[in-house]
This record gives C-alpha cells, structure tokens and sequence, in this order.
C-alpha cells in the first residue's frame, strides 16, 4: 500500500510542477534525493566506471537530474559498447520481514521475478507488486494462452498462464555492507519453452531498521557480460546506509 502511495505521491508532484529528482555528489558519495543509501564514488570520482551512462537521468549543474517523475527506480545504467544494463529499485517490505536477512529477499527475488513472474500490465512484477521495474535488465516472458473444457458449457474457455523460467545459481555469496547486510548471486535463466536465455548478475542489500530492500540487477549477452558483473558487483559493494 504504501509504494501505491508513494506513486501517487510522485505523479502528483510532476502533475504540479514540482522540482524533478536530483542525483548529486556531495563530499564523500553520491545521493539521490530520498534515497535511504549513498553510494560511494569511483577511484577517478564518478557515479560509475568509464563505459558506463545514466539512462533515467540528465546531467545538471548539480549532478543528475531525473526525466521522469513517474520513474520508481533509483538508477537505469547501461554500457555505451554493448547491451548490458542495469537498475537500482527501492522496493517495500512487510512488517514481519523485519528481522530477515537480505540472503532471505534475494531468494525470494529470484523465485517471484525471474523462476515464476507475475505479469502486472504485461511487465514482470516487482516483488512489492509494481509492474516495469525491471522491465530494461530481465525480458518479458509472454503469457501462454490455453483452452480449457468447462462442464457445462459447449465452447473451451481460454485461460491465460504466465510462462515460467528455468534457474540455474552459478555461483552466490553474502558481502557486508555499512549499517546493513547483502547477499549476491550469478544467475543464468532459461525461458521454459521458446525464449532467449539470460546471464543476470543479482544483488539485495538490506538496511538494518528499515521496511525497504535495495535490488541491483545486471543482465547482458553471454559474451559480454563479465566486464559488465564486475562493474554491477562493484557498485553493490560502493553503496552505504546511514
């Protein structure tokens, strides 16, 4: 409910004129505007590694500033030589996940979005239940549609079922993280069925006190994508709680 509240927040701010989002680098990291997290520079003092652009941002005088007020997440990066991308979303926790671990989410990340999708809108789902998020990094598997007999009725009823994915963890790891906890995987996902396969790079971080995970996800050709892990699997280790 309250991410439902937090859109609509958003979308009435940019219905009103107010002041886009900011992404700045203050003295020590880089901030975005209510973000429960900084992010620890690069050696050479940016956002991100040479290679790299911000795709949900333009630059401004202060740093970044964001397109689009009805954007939900944090960060879109993609790499200029190749199709590697990656987001940085925010998403809402229940109360009696308050103790969990960031191991727990990221499990339960990789079942809801990638093994079992829930299509809202015809986007992946987030685990919190907002459609899009995702959308960039991890491809849209289209619903299957079947006929079913119904007793009493002379013509089949169509059903649709969304498709699910075949998972394979190649390797995971839990790293520590200022004022919180992570937990990272290397995923290879295969559509069941017709579909492309994906390399995903996979990232929770859990803020110790908060009702809030952050979710880093990285995907890109199978040839490509180390170059591109390294760099995902770095900003995972850059980001800082309070």
């Amino acid at each position: 409910m309250r991410s439902r509240i937090s859109l609509l927040v958003l979308s009435l701010g940019a219905a009103l004129g107010c002041s886009s989002v900011s992404l700045r680098r203050g003295p020590d990291a880089w901030k975005e505007d209510g973000a429960l997290y900084s992010i620890l520079p690069t050696p050479d003092g940016k956002l991100m590694p040479d290679g790299w652009r911000v795709d949900n941002f333009d630059p401004s005088a202060e740093g970044f500033r964001k397109q689009h007020h009805s954007d939900a997440r944090d960060l879109l990066l993609k790499r200029a030589s190749d199709d590697g991308a990656l987001v940085v979303v925010t998403e809402w926790t229940k109360p009696e996940d308050a103790e969990k671990k960031a191991a727990v989410f990221l499990d339960r990340w990789i079942a809801a979005v990638l093994q079992a999708p829930h299509s809202t809108y015809g986007s992946t789902a987030s685990l919190d239940g907002r459609p899009g998020l995702y959308d960039d990094v991890i491809k849209h598997l289209d619903e299957t549609v079947a006929s079913v007999n119904v007793p009493g009725r002379f013509i089949p009823s169509t059903v649709h079922l969304d498709r699910k994915r075949d998972v394979a963890t190649k390797s995971r790891d839990d790293f520590e993280v200022q004022g919180g906890d992570g937990s990272e995987a290397e995923l290879h996902a295969s559509p069941q069925g017709s579909g492309v396969d994906q390399d995903i790079y996979a990232a929770v971080l859990r803020p110790r006190g908060q009702d809030r995970i952050i979710v880093i996800a990285y995907s890109n050709t199978e040839s490509q994508f180390t170059a591109g892990e390294t760099d995902a699997a770095a900003l995972a280790r850059r980001i800082r709680f309070p």
